[in-house]
């Protein structure tokens, strides 16, 4: 697997924390704007697009996650 798998700085944190505080509370719309924004600032972290990929498979778009992945 190629991508880091840490948080590198406190801005990424902080998204980070309102992406799992979306995902946890199921608000599907928040989190694909947070895990859409999140990887493009951070595309290196690979939990990102994992991320991104459960939404997405969440909202039925299979072809996407799989991309995602």
């Amino acid at each position: 697997m190629k991508g880091r798998l840490q948080i590198a700085t406190k801005a990424e944190r902080r998204l980070w924390v309102r992406l799992m505080r979306a995902w946890h509370l199921n608000h599907e719309a928040c989190r694909m704007e947070i895990a859409t924004q999140y990887t493009r600032k951070y595309p290196d972290n690979v939990w990102g697009w994992v991320v991104l990929a459960d939404v997405l498979v969440t909202l039925a778009h299979y072809k996407a996650a799989h991309r995602a992945l």
